[in-house]
């Protein structure tokens, strides 16, 4: 954001240093340079949107609504503002979730990105899990194929270890903490 709003910072410099062409900092947000592009698309996947200012609400709001994976555990770790997850939300985003990578996480566990979200937003069980499963297959452009259990869609799945009542499973995959006992991929063990 600094290097490309601002034209400065240590990434700036570093950028300048190695002979990058700079002309286009100082002019813009990142997410407002590609907007100005133009090549934005709701085909899109669009990591991070870490930082957004009111402006880039603005463009959001009359462009494109791609899709936006986050990654909770990152973002915590480089200690960006609130993450923009309730606007974006209502302006129609398919919001996924990621792990990023091991340079800012210890592992890559999409349960602890859940249970990092939780404390930051206020969801339902139901709705964090969508955030891992329907919205992660729409992004791929693979909601036809996955996203549920039923005949003739693609039988990945994964198994949790529970025991309880029903009303209290989506809490029990959400705070697990463990191996998961078995994987399925494509229907094979």
């Amino acid at each position: 954001m600094e290097m490309f709003l601002d034209a400065r910072g240590a990434l700036f410099d570093f950028m300048k240093r190695i002979g990058r062409p700079m002309d286009d900092c100082g002019r813009a947000t990142p997410l407002g340079l590609l907007h100005a592009l133009g090549i934005l698309d709701e085909r899109w996947i669009v990591a991070h949107l870490n930082e957004l200012t009111s402006e880039d609400l603005q463009l959001l709001a009359r462009g494109p609504k791609f899709h936006v994976v986050h990654c909770p555990r990152s973002h915590a770790y480089f200690g960006h503002t609130r993450f923009r997850f309730s606007e974006l939300r209502a302006l129609g985003f398919n919001i996924c979730l990621g792990t990023d990578s091991l340079a800012s996480n210890h592992d890559l566990s999409l349960f602890a990105e859940l249970r990092q979200l939780a404390r930051t937003e206020t969801l339902s069980s139901h709705e964090l899990l969508e955030l891992v499963t329907i919205n992660g297959a729409a992004a791929l452009g693979q909601h036809h194929a996955l996203e549920r259990i039923c005949a003739g869609l693609t039988a990945d799945l994964i198994a949790v270890p529970w025991h309880g009542a029903l009303e209290e499973m989506l809490e029990a995959v959400i705070s697990h903490d463990e191996k998961i006992s078995w994987r399925m991929l494509d229907g094979a063990l």
